[in-house]
């Protein structure tokens, strides 16, 4: 019985030694300091850089631990981006990213983007919402980078004053920018090893994307292109993959998209029926269907006029009604056995067009079908002339 009890306090007096829970927090500090530098620099690199900061008050080893970070993102004010790349060490950055949240001048934003491209930056990602980006232009070393992978942009006015050299550049984005013909062409002809370019409402005076000469570029997406820039040609021979969505009534032609397997598209009903015919080798297509009081009589006319070599009466507003009016839309709504046959109808108009494709995605969003109606939908391909096409619903 004495010795349990002198077992017991023993427990109780290691429980309440304090001394032991300090050795025991410095033993881990001891752990994190001996870390080596490369380890240190990636768990730095998961904090805001704010935070980072902070780390260097905790000990010697930490004092310049962040000048080091391969990765720099700041959203901040023009003195606090000044300070943190006054401090900052590594001669490389893998990703830079900056927002500023407060107004600043030309040369301010200049310095910045000139000490990016001085350390060789991989992944680059501006935004330019707190200056005039309709008169601001790049500095030349901006558009002559053999580092960039992958550039990100959001409001600026895209106009090179150079010819363009990103011999490496693999995924371009630009959100909120203006376009235009001759500055995406020199673009694209300084860009041979582009993979992915992503457009996102962005504006301008861009008529034409010829991507013909841009055979490394497998994937375009396209969201929210105004039809108050004009009606644009889309050009891409070489792409596998398309996603189109948001768009204004009939902005964008898809001239030629012969290699395209795998599209995605909430768009007009001409674009649609333009992917059919100019997409020989088309294997997967999905569809998102906009909001019935959108589409009005008006503007289904305006598809039909602009689709120039469609017969209309064979194509979306037929002899047997494929395409209701919005009167009659509205009328169906509420009817699931139309929905079903309106569906149904659709997925045969597809299927006639389009020989070689081998998956259809239809996203159903709110609507419900019984379990008789789907397998009456999911029967249209097996009666379909191309019955090798499998038929999914989300």
């Amino acid at each position: 019985m004495a010795k349990r009890r002198g077992k017991r306090s023993r427990r109780q007096r290691r429980k309440l030694n304090p001394h032991r829970k300090i050795q025991q927090v410095i033993e881990g500090a001891d752990f994190i300091n001996s870390m080596p530098d490369e380890i240190l620099n990636h768990i730095l690199s998961f904090i805001p850089i704010d935070l980072a900061i902070r780390t260097s008050v905790l000990s010697r080893r930490w004092r310049h631990a962040w000048c080091e970070l391969p990765c720099l993102h700041l959203r901040t004010t023009a003195k606090g981006i000044d300070q943190t790349l006054l401090s900052y060490r590594r001669l490389k950055i893998m990703s830079f990213e900056l927002c500023v949240t407060h107004k600043v001048t030309e040369s301010q934003f200049n310095s910045w983007v000139e000490f990016a491209m001085s350390r060789y930056v991989g992944e680059l990602s501006l935004t330019g919402l707190f200056f005039d980006y309709e008169t601001y232009g790049f500095p030349d070393c901006f558009y002559l980078s053999s580092s960039l992978r992958q550039l990100n942009l959001v409001d600026f006015d895209m106009l090179p004053g150079c010819t363009v050299s990103w011999n490496f550049l693999r995924r371009l984005t630009l959100s909120s920018c203006s376009l235009y013909d001759e500055s995406i062409a020199n673009i694209l002809s300084g860009s041979p090893n582009l993979e992915t370019l992503q457009l996102f409402y962005c504006g301008g005076l861009l008529k034409r994307l010829d991507l013909s000469k841009s055979p490394s570029l497998r994937a375009l997406e396209i969201y929210g292109w105004s039809k108050r820039s004009g009606q644009m040609e889309i050009v891409a021979p070489h792409i596998h993959y398309l996603n189109l969505k948001n768009s204004d009534v009939a902005p964008c032609t898809l001239v030629d998209v012969s290699s395209l397997a795998d599209a995605i598209l909430c768009i007009g009903l001409n674009s649609i029926a333009r992917l059919l015919q100019n997409s020989p080798g088309l294997k997967k297509l999905e569809v998102h269907a906009t909001y019935v009081s959108y589409i009005k009589d008006a503007d289904l006319d305006e598809y039909l006029r602009i689709s120039q070599g469609l017969d209309s009466d064979t194509c979306w507003r037929s002899k047997h009604e494929v395409f209701p009016t919005t009167s009659r839309m509205y009328s169906m709504s509420d009817c699931n056995d139309a929905k079903m046959k309106l569906l149904g109808s659709f997925l045969r108009l597809v299927l006639r067009n389009a020989k070689r494709l081998e998956k259809i995605v239809v996203w159903l969003g709110d609507s419900y079908f019984s379990d008789e109606q789907m397998e009456r939908l999911l029967m249209v391909g097996t009666l379909s002339p191309n019955n090798n096409v499998s038929i999914e619903f989300k």
